[in-house]
């Protein structure tokens, strides 16, 4: 190519180089941020259980009191 020089085909693939870097950077901070979101959904579904098991326990113990089977 008429006026493509060494330094600009270098500067070229720098460029490139820091753009591949840029996008697997964002790449692992999304698959961090998604592992994030699917922990956090995780235990929010271990609580609801846990309330779940907690309510139903509660529920047999006042039955039992009351003496209903």
């Amino acid at each position: 190519m008429e006026g493509w020089s060494y330094e600009d085909e270098e500067n070229e693939k720098e460029t490139k180089r820091r753009r591949q870097e840029t996008n697997e950077e964002e790449e692992e901070e999304e698959e961090e941020e998604e592992e994030e979101e699917e922990e956090e959904e995780e235990e929010e579904e271990e609580e609801r259980l846990a309330s779940l098991v907690t309510f139903v326990l509660q529920l047999e113990n006042q039955r039992k009191r009351d003496g209903v089977s």
